[in-house]
Order: C-alpha cells, then structure tokens, then sequence
C-alpha cells in the first residue's frame, strides 16, 4: 500500500511539474515575436481554468492518498 502511495505521489508531482512547464512555454510563446498568437481573453480564460483543475486535481488526490489522522 505505500509503495502505491509514492508512485502515486510522483505521478502527481510530475504531471502538475510538466503542466506547469506546458503553461511556462505558451506564455513565453505568446510574449514573442512569433506566428503564435492568442487573444488575451482566450489565453487568461485558458490558463485560469486549467490551473485551477490542475490544482485542484493535486490537492484532491494528495488529501485522499494521505489524509489527515
């Protein structure tokens, strides 16, 4: 059960660290003079909701593999 709980733990850290880098690259992309581009309202709306499930998820799932005794 507590090696469950670990690979479970780094999956988590690792999935939230890689969405993490993800958001880094499309407003790094989005800040450049490139042919990408996003309207404002579409990359706020974007990363505001995905940031908060992505969160959300982390906490969830830590709360549950480790709750509070």
């Amino acid at each position: 059960v507590l090696s469950l709980k670990i690979f479970f733990a780094n999956f988590i850290f690792r999935f939230v660290s890689y969405y993490m880098v993800f958001v880094f690259l499309l407003l790094f992309l989005s800040g450049t003079p490139s042919s990408f581009k996003m309207s404002d309202a579409v990359l706020l709306t974007l990363l505001g909701t995905t940031t908060a499930t992505v969160i959300s998820l982390f906490v969830i799932v830590a709360n549950y593999l480790f709750p509070k005794k």
